[in-house]
């Protein structure tokens, strides 16, 4: 049996920073939101793990998809073998949260095609700070705080809360503002229209 699930992309709706806390975080206010636009991941069973991609160009050694895998492996003490195959359409760089969103997704096939028992929101933490947002999707405001240095990767979700969509809301790609580093709109790369997911979806 083949496990192919969307590991959805997200905007940023808005983002306002609240100001620098003692351990030289920025404290940041935004609202998560999954898009339509996804990448897709095919997950089937194995005797030992394959990882391949296709679509836009990734890294194959380092990517996300297994280091998620060996989170998983780690917590469940026991090998995970999958066939996995990853179509890359997310833009990497872009603050879309594809790479996190390839984690949660690789977290949750995984978990049902070897029917494990372990909750995947500590793990999700510990791969990375937009990671347990993609375990659900949705939309959720939450607060934040950002290295001092502004690297994208640094980010730390504190505290969240989940929000239904605005009827018929939707968000356009735009062309990205630089501040520090970070794009402060998203965009899709083909300037397309995204809808709004709720949760689950």
């Amino acid at each position: 049996m083949i496990f192919a699930l969307p590991a959805r992309a997200k905007l940023n709706l808005n983002l306002e920073v609240l100001g620098r806390s003692a351990d030289g975080f920025h404290d940041l206010r935004t609202t998560f939101q999954a898009v339509a636009l996804h990448d897709l991941l095919e997950v089937e069973p194995a005797k030992e793990t394959t990882f391949t991609t296709s679509g836009l160009r990734v890294s194959a050694e380092t990517n996300s998809v297994l280091v998620a895998q060996q989170a998983l492996e780690s917590a469940a003490k026991r090998p995970l073998p999958a066939r996995i195959h990853l179509d890359k359409r997310i833009p990497s760089g872009s603050g879309m949260g594809g790479a996190s969103s390839d984690a949660a997704t690789t977290l949750r096939a995984l978990k049902t095609m070897h029917t494990l028992d372990i909750d995947l929101a500590p793990i999700a933490r510990e791969l990375g700070s937009d990671v347990p947002f993609f375990l659900r999707g949705g939309r959720v405001a939450g607060d934040r705080a950002l290295d001092r240095r502004c690297v994208p990767c640094m980010g730390r979700i504190e505290r969240g809360r989940s929000e239904s969509p605005a009827p018929g809301g939707g968000a356009r790609g735009a062309k990205p503002e630089r501040i520090c580093g970070e794009p402060r709109s998203r965009l899709a790369n083909d300037g397309q229209r995204l809808s709004v997911l709720h949760a689950h979806q």
